[in-house]
């Protein structure tokens, strides 16, 4: 079995290209990964289950097996964890009108593991990791900055402009996991998410990594 038994829903090609370095470099393999149908702080709930419901309901005819959707908090005002569940709870419920699965199968399918507020605080969660790109200023220190502008901030640290597409994939797959987990809650949420989705899911080759 591969990691092509789960599929990363994601917000653009930013998270595509990190996603996939990330996982490559440390499975070399890739989960499945598809660009969601946006996101925004006025992006409703409502909005973005009816976008990404073709898509969930296609991967679920196929050999997927679980859906993790990566959707930026943005300025919303609520918690990352209180984003998920309402979230989840809207697809789940979405899936239940026009499939024939079961809610407690859902609930062990469908996955929400929102970046807070957006993708570059994961990358910001490991300062020392991604100054091996020689991209980050000798200067920079490490502190938790999930809930603030991921971008702004990692602007900052950098001796050049932050490109998204350009420099995201090519410091994301620097970023240490254990070092991540600790200083992103968020980070550690989608970590876990992907190791228990892993072991279940795929083979034993990958399940310790």
């Amino acid at each position: 079995m591969s990691l092509k038994r789960i599929m990363c829903i994601v917000d653009g090609p930013t998270e595509i290209g990190a996603l996939q370095s990330k996982f490559k470099k440390q499975y070399y393999d890739c989960p499945e990964i598809r660009k969601g149908p946006g996101n925004g702080l006025d992006f409703s709930i409502q909005g973005y289950t009816k976008g990404v419901l073709p898509t969930i309901k296609l991967a679920l005819t196929s050999n997927i097996r679980a859906v993790i959707l990566l959707p930026d908090l943005e300025r919303r005002k609520e918690t990352f964890r209180s984003f998920s569940d309402k979230l989840k709870a809207s697809i789940i419920e979405a899936l239940l009108e026009c499939t024939k699965l079961s809610k407690d199968s859902l609930q062990d399918t469908i996955f929400v593991c929102p970046p807070d507020i957006m993708f570059e605080n994961w990358i910001v969660c490991d300062i020392e990791g991604i100054r091996a790109s020689k991209f980050i200023n000798d200067d920079a220190i490490q502190d938790y900055y999930d809930g603030k502008n991921g971008a702004s901030i990692l602007d900052k640290l950098m001796n050049t402009q932050y490109k998204k597409t350009v420099h995201g994939p090519l410091l994301f797959k620097s970023i240490r996991e254990e070092v991540g987990i600790a200083y992103s809650n968020s980070f550690n949420d989608f970590i876990e998410c992907l190791r228990t989705l892993i072991a279940k899911h795929c083979s034993n080759t990958y399940a310790n990594d």
